[in-house]
């Protein structure tokens, strides 16, 4: 976050109600779409989160989906630095775009199709596992590089804690991409454990990182004193 001047406590509020929501979107949406398939529809947990488009939990899932989508876009961070490829600004929005795109195209059905492993998807699945790939390398790279950036060249204890856990987020996301490429992409392991459901569970994994990042840097997690946490 940059410096703020007097007067521009709201604007500072803003971006903390902005962050607070999108930490809470992450860490809640696997729990949702599980639990109100199963209370609401009597549904089986399904293979992926995404499958959940091809539910009575479709309308949720794209909501959620597009609302994180769009907040992220709306999101401005730190400016962009001469050392740096790509800014707060420009990763939040490719993070954005791609979260939208997994939500408007969605993966192949595994329950009406021959479908069983993302090797089998099929064209409009394909851009849904490419988006989803780019949602979840952007937010690991803005967890792991953005947030632990800092106005002040002096870290305080929390920004330090901060930092430590926006890492453990990053690495967790990012592990969490390599495992279900692995999974998916190595036939005879995605059709021996399919029925365990791992992608939905490494899914869900790393989309709770995605939300347990935003939350601290909501301050909700090792919050400054007087709402200064970047």
């Amino acid at each position: 976050m940059p410096n703020t001047k007097p007067g521009q406590e709201p604007l500072l509020l803003s971006f903390l109600i902005l962050r607070r929501v999108l930490g809470i979107l992450g860490t809640t949406l696997p729990f949702i779409l599980w639990f109100g398939g199963v209370l609401l529809f009597g549904e089986a947990l399904q293979s992926s989160v995404s499958q959940y488009y091809h539910t009575m939990m479709r309308d949720v899932f794209v909501a959620i989906l597009c609302a994180i989508g769009v907040f992220l876009i709306t999101y401005k961070g730190y400016e962009k630095e001469a050392d740096e490829w790509v800014s707060d600004n420009a990763a939040s929005n490719i993070a954005g775009f791609a979260a939208i795109l997994v939500a408007l195209f969605p993966t192949t059905d595994a329950a009406s199709a021959t479908a069983k492993c993302l090797t089998d998807s099929n064209l409009i699945g394909i851009v849904h596992l490419a988006a989803a790939v780019v949602f979840f390398s952007a937010i690991a790279c803005i967890s792991y590089f953005k947030f632990t950036r800092s106005v002040s060249d002096t870290l305080t204890a929390q920004k330090i804690a901060r930092n430590r856990i926006y890492r453990i987020c990053g690495l967790t996301i990012a592990a969490a991409i390599v495992a279900i490429a692995v999974h998916s992409f190595w036939s005879n392991l995605c059709l021996a454990l399919i029925d365990l459901r791992p992608v939905f569970f490494l899914e869900a994994i790393a989309v709770i990182a995605f939300g347990v990042a935003w939350l601290t840097k909501g301050e909700v997690i090792y919050g400054d004193p007087g709402n200064q946490a970047d």
